[in-house]
């Protein structure tokens, strides 16, 4: 499920505001200097709830009573790490422009990653991301790419999504996560599973990747343990 943050918004402004919603985690948008920063933080942890409310009361309404639970590998449970709740494999994500979530069934993991489109001021995305980013083999093959900044936006949402659902994050190196050459030098959200051995250490050592579609301006991937069907969900159907 992706919304804007508005759209979110209108929604918990009729549930009682993100304060009832969330409850002292709405707190926590107060550290972001940035005011669309904050809406986003809440945004994503409001839908996230609503999506969860839907599925087990079927009613969305009742996205107060859902308890999510975030653990950090370094410093176990708290305010951040990976997503939690029980009878679903959930995950979320965020930009200013559009936040996102996505459950599956208990028993697998899921990592969700939502990036803003490429922009013309920043050619490259950022000085030394492909030595950050990209394996040997995907640099070559970006430098190749009719639309290159598209690409490294694309591989930098798989690796996200699939170090999310692993839970390690950032903590391992994008690079050594090789993406691109696995899917036939492919990154479109055609929808389809493309598997991905890990590198050694992770759990679980399988993933599944695939780009979804997120409109004209975002990227979106989603990575799984289980290459099950994927569809969208409209933050309206959560309504009826």
């Amino acid at each position: 499920m992706l919304a804007t943050p508005a759209e979110v918004g209108r929604v918990v402004d009729g549930l009682g505001g993100y304060d009832a919603l969330l409850g002292p985690e709405a707190q926590r948008a107060g550290q972001l200097r940035n005011k669309d920063d904050a809406q986003a933080l809440l945004a994503s942890r409001a839908l996230v709830r609503l999506l969860v409310a839907h599925l087990r009361f079927a009613d969305a309404g009742h996205a107060d009573r859902v308890q999510i639970t975030r653990t950090c590998l370094d410093c176990g449970p708290g305010d951040h790490g990976k997503p939690e709740t029980d009878g679903y494999a959930i995950s979320l994500s965020r930009t200013r422009e559009l936040v996102g979530a996505a459950f599956g069934p208990r028993g697998i993991t899921l990592g969700l990653d939502v990036e803003r489109g490429e922009q013309p001021e920043h050619p490259g995305v950022f000085a030394g991301f492909d030595q950050q980013v990209l394996s040997p083999a995907e640099r070559d093959l970006v430098a190749r790419h009719p639309f290159p900044d598209r690409t490294r936006l694309a591989l930098w949402s798989a690796k996200e999504a699939l170090l999310k659902a692993t839970g390690n994050g950032l903590r391992i190196e994008p690079a050594s996560l090789p993406v691109l050459s696995r899917t036939g030098g492919q990154a479109d959200p055609d929808g389809q599973w493309h598997a991905l051995d890990m590198p050694g250490g992770l759990s679980p050592q399988r993933l599944f990747l695939c780009w979804i579609h997120a409109g004209e301006t975002h990227l979106a991937s989603l990575a799984s343990s289980a290459p099950l069907p994927a569809s969208a969900i409209a933050l309206q159907d959560l309504l009826t």
